[in-house]
């Protein structure tokens, strides 16, 4: 296979990483696309289900006219329109303020009333940003909790406004708890939390360390937590483990599991791109035709492209340079529609060449 270096070499794609066809082309020998299909029925099933929940349901919303209401970080509550206010907001901003002008009397009566009544007092300054305040009403509810009723909520809320406040000695503090503690049943809300911020924040190490933690959750890992932790992967570039996670993703079936359109849309792209990176691209290019065929134009054009690049690697110019021509030509406003155009130039000039050089016996240089 002939080795080309070109400066359209890397691209990112929708799964968020860096994944660099043209690049691994350089630097390594890419098993050919007849290599074995490693995909199981239920797999492939699984992945068409996904596809097509995902269109349904982008297809669903368009049709209401409502924007997608993903939640929002840290706090992850649905994103609404700026103009609606919830009425619980109403209320808990005057419980508030009354408790605030009662005075610190009041207060010691709050904290006799046991954990729910704090827990309630730290929600009630959370609703105000009063970030300082909840912490220390998480705090209390924390003490008062002795029957652990409400240590899910506590851990995860007080988390959050900590990221809020950005307070990262609290966040640490928290994270430590987090990755000490020898059960993680029933804390999924705390642990994607987790993941969140120090993917934010590239915190490669205590990542490193998180998703050696939640692996030992194995099969009562939720699918929340198995997205994070496929992406945590990806992130760290422990690309065999991601592909390992995503593969249980898919296999679950066509159920949203609470993810985002975008966290969707991720294990659909990630999927194919992760089998690829394991040299598996036959299979990929299976589902790359899917997506090629999807009704979501990001999905449909990554899927060409990839397709193309695979072709590209296999020296079949000619439907490499269709293939990125069609994304170039294409009214999607992606990020890789650029690289398309440069890339079709090259593979019309690389088919241009084989081409003048196959009478003279060039061909075999293109295996």
């Amino acid at each position: 296979m002939m080795l080309v270096h070109h400066k359209a070499a890397k691209i990112l794609s929708p799964m968020g990483i860096w994944l660099p066809f043209i690049c691994i082309f350089i630097c390594t020998q890419i098993p050919e696309a007849g290599y074995a299909n490693t995909l199981t029925d239920q797999e492939l099933h699984g992945y068409e289900q996904w596809l097509h929940s995902l269109e349904n349901s982008i297809a669903g919303r368009i049709k209401a006219d409502r924007a997608e209401n993903y939640p929002l970080y840290p706090f992850g509550f649905p994103r609404m329109d700026a103009t609606e206010t919830p009425p619980y907001r109403y209320l808990s901003i005057s419980r508030a303020l009354g408790q605030m002008e009662k005075g610190s009397s009041d207060e010691t009566s709050a904290r006799g009333r046991g954990a729910f009544a704090a827990l309630a007092m730290a929600r009630n300054y959370r609703n105000l940003t009063e970030y300082e305040s909840a912490l220390v009403w998480y705090q209390e509810a924390s003490h008062k909790d002795t029957n652990l009723a409400y240590n899910s909520e506590i851990n995860r809320e007080a988390l959050a406004t900590a990221v809020a406040l950005d307070d990262s000695f609290r966040v640490v503090h928290s994270l430590i708890n987090t990755l000490g503690t020898s059960n993680l049943i029933g804390r999924e809300g705390e642990i994607v939390l987790a993941f969140r911020y120090l993917l934010v924040h590239g915190d490669n190490k205590n990542l490193s360390l998180l998703v050696q933690k939640v692996s030992r959750l194995e099969n009562s890992m939720s699918s929340r937590v198995r997205f994070w932790q496929a992406y945590s992967f990806s992130f760290l570039k422990e690309w065999s483990h991601s592909l390992t996670e995503v593969r249980r993703l898919v296999s679950s079936g066509s159920l949203s599991h609470g993810l985002s359109e975008q966290e969707r849309s991720w294990v659909l792209t990630a999927l194919p791109d992760l089998l690829v990176m394991s040299g598996e691209n036959s299979a990929a290019a299976d589902l790359y035709r899917l997506l090629a065929k999807s009704d979501l134009e990001s999905l449909r054009t990554w899927g060409e492209f990839q397709l193309a690049s695979l072709n590209f690697l296999n020296a079949n110019y000619l439907s490499a340079y269709l293939g990125f021509q069609r994304v170039c030509e294409s009214q999607a406003a992606v990020i890789w529609q650029r690289h398309a155009c440069e890339l079709a130039n090259l593979a019309e000039r690389m088919h241009e060449i084989k081409s003048e050089g196959s009478p003279y016996g060039a061909a075999v240089y293109y295996k």
